[in-house]
């Protein structure tokens, strides 16, 4: 009857419902294998410039393979966060200090404007991933740390509580991976959560006057995004995290005329920098001892620069002083030659 043969067609329509459910969920699990090989094609760790402009035979001089970094922010930021891969991602930002090439600004922007910097544009695609992801089954629940690094101490940004303990960072004894303790991690589920905790960043973080700089940041700043997210129908979890560092630029005290505080701001950082150097140094040439505990800087970066983390640098250079422009394409030249290969031995 015609009963009957409507309960076979919608038993029949409910069974090719379930297998085609299964096969999408196979396919993708496929593609998301794919895109991760394809992202490991494309170097684990790259760098990046933005408005180089010194003449055609220094730039030959320095030997720097510019073919590898054509990214721009637009492309950066729109390709895909592999939340579904448990990995490390890291953006360093970096550039003189003298002339003010706008790494701050290159990382923030206009917080809700236009011009947006990486870290607004970052988390709107994240945002955007996560929603992506919910047709899949996922969920994901996700937190954000952001921390400066001053004077070789840590300095909460977002901490509500301005009196509670300074955060810490140590190695754990049986993994030797770096442990934050009294670190405030805030949840955020959407988009205009993570800018307020941007803004508050901003008001609290050390920046002050030099002959270099009329408002040079005197600390490294890390934004850190945590995701942990799991699958209702598969039981699948994974845990990754994107770390975008705004680093504080180096500077000769001679030129900079720091004294008293701005001379020990000035140190610290240069003390800093040069640990990331020698870590960098280290990985290129694959030492089984990486000195990632020189520095809080590098402690703190320790889950990022080893594994299967991905990491690119963007370099900001300014036409004004070619000098310590060329300093800093140094730098990137030795970023560039590193490749990040299966964790090593951790100290």
């Amino acid at each position: 009857d015609i009963e009957k043969s409507l309960r076979d067609q919608i038993e029949l329509l409910q069974s090719t419902n379930e297998h085609l459910d299964v096969k999408v969920k196979s396919e993708a699990q496929v593609s998301t294998q794919y895109m991760q090989e394809l992202t490991d094609v494309k170097d684990q760790l790259r760098a990046m410039t933005t408005e180089l402009s010194v003449t055609a035979a220094r730039r030959d001089a320095l030997e720097i393979d510019l073919s590898r970094a054509r990214t721009t922010i637009s492309t950066l930021t729109t390709e895909k966060m592999m939340l579904e891969e448990e990995n490390n991602q890291l953006l360093l930002e970096n550039g003189d200090v003298k002339t003010g090439s706008g790494k701050t600004y290159t990382m923030e922007g206009d917080i809700d404007g236009p011009n947006r910097g990486i870290i607004p544009r970052a988390t709107d695609q994240i945002f955007d991933t996560i929603e992506e992801l919910k047709a899949r089954d996922w969920s994901y629940e996700v937190k954000v740390s952001i921390l400066e690094i001053y004077n070789e101490k840590f300095v909460d940004l977002i901490n509500p509580d301005e009196t509670a303990k300074t955060p810490e960072i140590y190695a754990d004894p049986t993994t030797k991976e770096p442990v934050f303790v009294n670190l405030y991690r805030a949840t955020a589920e959407k988009p205009s959560e993570v800018q307020a905790l941007i803004r508050l960043a901003q008001k609290r973080r050390h920046v002050a006057a030099t002959k270099c700089n009329e408002r040079s940041s005197r600390s490294h700043c890390v934004f850190w995004m945590q995701f942990c997210g799991k699958n209702s129908a598969t039981e699948e979890t994974t845990a990754g995290a994107v770390y975008l560092v705004d680093l504080a630029g180096s500077e000769r005290s001679k030129v900079s005329g720091a004294t008293g505080t701005r001379l020990k701001e000035t140190n610290d950082i240069n003390v800093s920098l040069s640990a990331l150097g020698r870590v960098f140094v280290s990985i290129m040439a694959k030492d089984s001892h990486i000195p990632y505990r020189d520095s809080k800087l590098t402690h703190c970066l320790q889950p990022c620069l080893g594994g299967s983390a991905k990491v690119l640098m963007m370099v900001n250079l300014s036409p004004f002083d070619v000098n310590e422009s060329l300093n800093t394409l140094r730098f990137a030249k030795k970023v560039n030659q590193c490749h990040i290969g299966t964790a090593r031995k951790r100290c």
